[in-house]
């Protein structure tokens, strides 16, 4: 990861938590961290880009390259996109340019 990379991920954690000191982060998918937003009624959540989430779980898995898709597909489906661990969830966007 990029010192430019590292100095952006840190600012929004740091952003995130003056905002809101109880949302919520991803354990080890940092660097899929995107921005914050609101998470009406409540304050501040952190926000994830899917595509990078997905990125990383993949980079994390060994196995010819269909398995690995499945699998992180099927990770992220069980344990990520569906997790509602209270108000200050994180927000997963899909983000189509």
């Amino acid at each position: 990861m990029g010192l430019d990379t590292e100095l952006r991920i840190q600012r929004l954690k740091d952003e995130l938590s003056e905002l809101n000191p109880d949302a919520i982060l991803f354990d080890n998918l940092d660097r899929a961290l995107v921005g914050i937003g609101p998470s009406y009624p409540n304050d501040a959540c952190a926000v994830y880009s899917e595509e990078r989430i997905l990125r990383l779980l993949r980079a994390d898995m060994a196995g010819d390259e269909d398995e690995v898709w499945t699998s992180a597909q099927e990770y992220y489906e069980h344990n990520i996109a569906g997790l509602f661990a209270g108000p200050f969830t994180p927000i997963i966007v899909h983000l189509t340019l």
